[in-house]
């Protein structure tokens, strides 16, 4: 008899255990949690307008217009080519993903920051889908002679 009492209150105690376990760990975890707002900058309204002005001078522009962190490498990125933008009080994901896009300049967010860098030429499908033009030229080897069954018009 005293064998199934002390089984049953191990049992009890398991149990009761376990919902505080339980508890711990859904208590711990909410008060650890936090708004995920990483992305909220992207929906920030900016306008721009540059004429001919280079492209680092943009980048600061909107750092400041959207109060955000831009990083990347003048370099890759050619930061001192002059671009024309207009972008009127469009959010701040439309200027990046097409107004810096047309110039070959793709980003990601990295935590609290934007990382710019440069897009190949050779990757933009787009301007390949979009051309409507003729070829017209013939192909030939190294030594200059036609490859058979090459014919272009």
């Amino acid at each position: 008899m005293k064998k199934n009492q002390l089984i049953s209150l191990a049992i009890y105690a398991m149990r009761v255990s376990i919902y505080q376990i339980l508890a711990i760990i859904i208590f711990t975890c909410a008060a650890f949690a936090n708004n995920v707002g990483a992305q909220d900058f992207l929906n920030t309204p900016i306008s721009i307008k540059a004429d001919q002005t280079d492209i680092k001078t943009i980048i600061e522009k909107t750092e400041h217009l959207a109060n955000v962190k831009f990083v990347y490498s003048p370099q890759l990125i050619n930061s001192g080519r002059k671009v024309s933008i207009n972008v009127v009080n469009q959010k701040l994901k439309y200027f990046l993903e097409n107004s810096l896009k047309r110039y070959d300049v793709g980003y990601r967010i990295v935590k609290d920051q934007i990382l710019l860098y440069s897009i190949p030429a050779n990757n933009n499908l787009e301007l390949l889908k979009a051309f409507e033009g003729i070829v017209t030229g013939k192909v030939t080897d190294s030594k200059g002679n036609p490859i058979p069954g090459f014919l272009l018009p």
